[in-house]
């Protein structure tokens, strides 16, 4: 199943990082604001499935909250802020990549290849792997440091998993 899915509301798609999960008791999920929208009097309809879930006197609150659902939501939302990372800060939003690197001395940066094509476009780029020159140590440690953001993030998705 998509992680995505597991991790955002069904019916409005906020992701369950920024909005609390709350079980209803035919075991649907929702975010604490659709479930409130949902509801009629000292009952909530479901939805999906359109049953009948009885609030308590506590109301909402006292339904049970989806603490996996949340921590799967933190960590994918870490894991493409570690992605975002690799990504054209001029394209983040169409998903290019850094494919090379712009080493005239206006620049030094990592360029996708639209930006290669179009604002450095009479530049000195070089592929990104044959790049490094003097900034290797510095480049390798950042790379490093991105390593083991995802390696923890994918040990947390597992333990995750597990429970």
């Amino acid at each position: 199943m998509d992680m995505e899915l597991l991790s955002t509301c069904s019916r409005c798609h906020s992701s369950y990082a920024d909005q609390t999960p709350k079980v209803l008791s035919c075991t649907h999920i929702f975010c604490l604001v659709c479930i409130t929208n949902a509801q009629h009097g000292r009952n909530i309809t479901c939805p999906d499935c359109k049953a009948i879930t009885p609030l308590t006197k506590e109301g909402i609150n006292a339904l049970r909250t989806d603490h996996t659902a949340t921590k799967l939501a933190v960590q994918l939302k870490k894991q493409k802020e570690v992605e975002a990372a690799f990504l054209c800060p001029s394209h983040q939003s169409q998903s290019k990549k850094v494919e090379l690197f712009c080493s005239s001395l206006e620049c030094m940066k990592p360029v996708c290849l639209l930006c290669s094509m179009t604002l450095h476009k009479s530049h000195t780029l070089h592929e990104i792997g044959t790049a490094f020159g003097s900034n290797r140590d510095s480049v390798l440690d950042q790379v490093e440091t991105g390593k083991a953001l995802l390696s923890g993030i994918d040990k947390k998705a597992e333990e995750m998993k597990n429970q």
